[in-house]
């Protein structure tokens, strides 16, 4: 390890300060924050580093109490019994108890356990040594409440080489926000509130609900004991393998749960319910639990369920571990759904789908979640990562596998070509700012893993996962991992070690190149790069990349950002079409030297670049070069490969809003949208038009602009019409919500009226809301209610309170958002924190998002965020949904783009110092700048060759 540092080679006697410091931080392999911070030294040139900070030595100093956010594992967990009883139906307190058998690494006379909001009953803590049945004195007990640490000190030190057993009591309450254990409530089929109890322990809530060793790499089995009334159902990872009444507590009975395998504290999870339960009929063990009403409205996630977990035992050639698999959908819950070991847990309305209102995106989203949180049962639980830098690890390969096992089970979906279009280019249109961050993260203070919770881990990882896939055949990599890791933890370099010896192995990488060296560039940089192609006539190109920003061109000039990657390189030519290859022909290293790809045909013929956008990077070509593309898709565009038409469409419009192509190139490849119709390519132009929308429709050009919109959209409008045909594929179905919905807020005439027909047809007879075709319903509600009265708006919210229907709920809640009546959309926010309102906090950031939306409703939604702040902020605080204020922030924000509103940002941030508020408007800062820049410089731009192409506003024409 010396040398790694400073770059020199030297006796340890004589080993300079860094090199020092990393060695005594290799041996504490929880420290990752900064051993990240050493590694991205050594990646980004450093070569050399003189002296470490006092901060950073202060740290190993003091890193032997329980004054730190990271264990130093001198004790660690084996195994736990917990005994909880709940008074659901009472005071909402907790009554507990927990014994946790302990692995001695270190001799000390010191534990560390993390808790919150729990009391401990000093005199019930015990410690003794397992096999000799010696006690062992408690000398005293502290808490440091930054830390989150109760600090026990013990009179002798505790030695290698015995198991010891420490025990408790304790009490705490029910939380009523959806972290830790929490009670929440509902109304049966009569109207009468009905309570019941879950928990949340993603990430660090664990210690909310028993004191624990609170940390993803410090695994230990679970025996759990749940005490219940007897009109409740107490459910855990495990199934139940006893039931005994209470001793002197009539009605109230004990569960006992079989003794769980080997996992972190976050995985633990139970549920104490009132519920109806289903079963799958081909595993009598897979259960959904959800309300009575909506109990027939499950078959869709069991069956996906079912699905998933035969072929991820294939795929893996690992069966699934445990012996039953519980989902259970709650009316409140923090994530749409948490993959608790044995017990996954899902918001209702992302986990029931109703066949009486089929909705095409519903139901891809809830198949989708469902293969995602089952993925999760093997990657992130079988196999988990070692501390929260390694994030990626688990959120990116369910995200991963989830795709693929949704497109085994319904090829026809096509789930990998929108992969493009639904994650990749939404990454990648997050990945751009200068806000943004790695994949792999260094967190310190696990308290705010929320801060680097966003699509980042999700989605560019997948991208990554693709560039792996250059390498050699994704399944072995993952039977690799089980069998050297499963039950245990992994870091990202356990990942390049495997990956590397079969990459050698199969001579798909130089015996000089690890792998390490190619992904550190794509998960230790933020951002992604764009791929320069100069052609010349010998028929040769060279190929340069830089970073790509979307900051104005003065703000790329002045940049310092010199990241470079590993990109691998495909192509294809319009002589010799193949769009299957998507392994690397060749490669631009991280050197950053340019390089020369022979082949090509002449100039006067198309090449492209990116094979189905396979690579996570953009690609430029000259201005002649974008006109033969423009030529192809006008002349045949299924000559060209949907993903690439779906990437010609994206960069394009993406680099002339960065400046780097002219609107008048992208413009023109977009007039082929009109003979176009597949939901891919149509699905990237929507993406950018959201933006180019927004920024249009505060301008005297929104209705040049329309016009030319809408004469793209018109000839798919009448092919597709408004009802589903039984032959249309999903892709068709989710096609026409796209563009019903485009049309209707562009003001098309039949959509509005038709809109407006149906809805009234609707209030005249509540019960037909089925004759609003489930696909279209939420650009019916949203045209109806933005142009119709009061009336309109009430009537959708008491539909919204008395549905059962996940998908109309949904269609309904954002359609509230539509409407022009400003003292209604303040209604509307004001009842995201009303009790009893209907409308639940995890709601917030739809409502925010659907109101700025619209051309009023986004001067409402920032009005009332900002003349609210510290309410929103609190009502979103106490559990991960804080993470939603930032989503706030930027929706409420995405349309400013004027002086005045960049002053008004600049002055508010000087108000602030809490630093999630302060990221959260430094972003917004941020892209209100690169707003104004667009206006001042591409709007004329826009305008003049709408003018030029005879696309005017009606009243001028």
């Amino acid at each position: 390890m010396c040398g790694t540092v400073c770059g020199m080679r030297h006796p340890q006697s004589l080993e300079c300060r860094p090199c020092k410091l990393f060695r005594l931080l290799a041996q504490l392999p929880l420290n990752q924050y900064v051993l990240y911070n050493l590694s991205l030294l050594k990646l980004q040139g450093v070569q050399k580093v003189t002296e470490c900070t006092e901060n950073d030595l202060k740290k190993l100093k003091d890193h032997d109490d329980c004054n730190n956010f990271v264990f130093i594992v001198k004790v660690k967990p084996v195994h736990y019994v917990l005994k909880l009883q709940a008074f659901i139906q009472g005071n909402m307190t907790i009554q507990g108890f927990v014994e946790v058998e302990l692995e001695i690494l270190k001799p000390t006379n010191k534990i560390c356990l993390h808790m919150v909001d729990l009391n401990i009953n000093e005199d019930t803590i015990k410690i003794r040594q397992l096999n000799k049945k010696r006690k062992y004195s408690i000398g005293g007990t502290s808490y440091n409440s930054t830390t989150q640490q109760l600090a026990l000190s013990i009179q002798r030190r505790l030695r290698p080489g015995s198991p010891y057993l420490l025990s408790m009591n304790f009490t705490g309450k029910l939380s009523t926000t959806t972290a830790g254990f929490y009670i929440m409530k509902y109304k049966d089929e009569q109207g009468y509130d009905r309570s019941i109890a879950a928990t949340q322990f993603w990430a660090i809530d664990a210690r909310r609900a028993f004191p624990c060793f609170d940390e993803p790499g410090l695994k230990a089995s679970f025996d759990i004991y749940l005490a219940r009334t007897t009109n409740y159902t107490a459910i855990s990872n495990m199934p139940v393998i006893r039931t005994n009444p209470i001793e002197n507590q009539d009605g109230w009975v004990w569960d006992q749960f079989a003794t769980s395998i080997r996992m972190s504290t976050y995985l633990v999870a139970f549920a104490i319910i009132d519920y109806t339960s289903t079963h799958h009929s081909n595993r009598t063990q897979l259960q959904a639990w959800t309300r009575s009403v909506v109990a027939n409205q499950t078959n869709l996630a069991l069956d996906v369920a079912d699905f998933s977990l035969n072929f991820y035992e294939k795929y893996f050639a690992i069966d699934y571990p445990l012996p039953k698999m519980d989902m259970v959908a709650l009316p409140q819950a923090t994530f749409r759904g948490m993959e608790n070991w044995g017990l996954v847990i899902y918001r209702e309305s992302d986990m029931i789908y109703s066949p009486e209102s089929p909705s095409a995106v519903h139901q891809s989203s809830v198949s989708y979640l469902v293969a995602h949180e089952l993925a999760h049962q093997w990657f992130g639980n079988l196999v988990t990562f070692s501390w929260w830098t390694d994030l990626w690890l688990n959120e990116g390969f369910a995200t991963y596998m989830a795709y693929l096992a949704v497109d085994a089970m319904e090829p026809e979906w096509g789930m990998l070509d929108q992969f493009v279009v639904s994650s990749q280019q939404d990454v990648m249109a997050l990945d751009v700012l200068q806000s943004s961050h790695p994949i792999s993260v260094p967190v310190e203070d696990p308290a705010k893993i929320h801060e680097v919770f966003d699509d980042i881990p999700y989605n560019k990882e997948i991208v990554c996962s693709k560039i792996i896939l250059l390498f050699f055949i994704m399944q072995f990599l993952y039977i690799s991992i089980f069998h050297n890791s499963k039950y245990g933890n992994a870091e990202q370099d356990d990942l390049w070690k495997y990956l590397t010896q079969a990459a050698h192995k199969s001579n798909t990488l130089p015996n000089q190149v690890t792998v390490k060296e190619v992904m550190d560039t794509w998960t230790l940089q933020e951002g992604f790069p764009v791929v320069t192609v100069e052609r010349s006539n010998d028929g040769t190109a060279k190929l340069t990349q830089k970073h790509f920003s979307l900051g104005n061109s003065m703000n790329r000039k002045n940049s310092t950002n010199n990241h470079k990657w590993w990109i691998p390189i495909t192509f294809t030519t319009e002589q010799h079409v193949s769009f299957k290859h998507t392994q690397a022909q060749t490669w631009l290293s991280a050197s950053g030297n340019p390089i020369t790809v022979t082949g090509l045909p002449n100039l006067y013929n198309w090449t492209i670049f990116n094979i189905q956008m396979t690579g996570y990077y953009r690609v430029n070509y000259d201005e002649y070069s974008w006109s033969l593309l423009a030529r192809q898709l006008q002349e045949n565009h299924d000559r060209i490969h949907v993903c690439n038409r779906a990437q010609i469409i994206d960069d394009s419009l993406t680099m002339a809003r960065a400046g780097m192509v002219s609107y008048n190139v992208a413009l023109n490849i977009t007039k082929y949208l009109a003979m176009e119709t597949s939901y891919v390519a149509w699905k990237a132009f929507f993406n950018n038009l959201d933006y180019l929308n927004t920024m249009f429709r505060q301008t005297a050009e929104y209705g040049a602009f329309k016009v030319y919109v809408l004469s793209l959209l018109q000839p798919l409008y009448v092919h597709l019409g408004l009802e589903d045909a039984p032959e249309d594929d999903l892709q068709i179905q989710l096609l026409r919500v796209e563009v019903v919905e485009w049309a209707c807020r562009l003001g098309h005439s039949d959509c509005v009226s038709t809109a407006q027909d149906l809805f009234q047809q609707w209030m005249d007879d509540p019960e037909s809301f089925s004759s609003i075709p489930a696909n279209i319903a939420g650009a019916i509600y949203c045209s109806a209610i933005n142009r119709g009265s009061e009336a309109e708006w009430l009537f959708a919210m008491q539909a919204y309170l008395h549905s059962n229907h996940a998908a109309q709920k949904k269609a309904i809640l954002h359609a509230l958002g539509c409407t022009k009546h400003v003292w209604l959309l303040n209604v509307y926010f004001s009842s995201i924190q009303a009790p009893g309102s209907g409308i639940y906090v995890q709601d917030a950031g739809t409502i925010f998002s659907a109101v700025a939306s619209s051309e009023v409703g986004s001067f409402v939604s920032w009005h009332y965020l900002s003349s609210h702040w510290e309410t929103v902020q609190n009502y979103l605080d106490g559990s991960f949904l804080n993470s939603a204020f930032a989503y706030i922030v930027k929706v409420s924000t995405k349309h400013f783009c004027t002086v005045l509103q960049i002053i008004q940002l600049e002055s508010l941030l000087d108000k602030l110092s809490d630093s999630e508020s302060r990221i959260a408007l430094q972003q917004a800062l941020e892209v209100a700048k690169n707003n104004h820049h667009w206006v001042t410089h591409s709007l004329p731009i826009i305008t003049t060759w709408l003018d030029e192409h005879g696309f005017t506003a009606p009243w001028t024409a």
